[in-house]
């Protein structure tokens, strides 16, 4: 994790944990308003198929909300 905070400037680890939350919360969002655009954005390709396939069969979102 050093390396990459040397690495990039505006990385850091202390924020790693707010990235990730933050990021799972758009996803939930995302999700919920089938904006695909976002969803494709913050998932690899692999897991933005199934996400597509997710919301076409209209599956429960596998996403939860992040209380705050």
């Amino acid at each position: 994790m050093r390396n990459v905070e040397n690495e990039f400037i505006d990385f850091k680890v202390f924020n790693l944990d707010n990235q990730f939350r933050e990021i799972y919360t758009d996803l939930h969002s995302a999700y919920k308003r089938s904006d695909k655009v976002i969803l494709q954005r913050s998932l690899s390709e692999p897991m933005f198929e199934y996400v597509k396939a997710l919301l076409k069969e209209k599956r429960p979102n596998p996403f939860y909300k992040h209380a705050e």
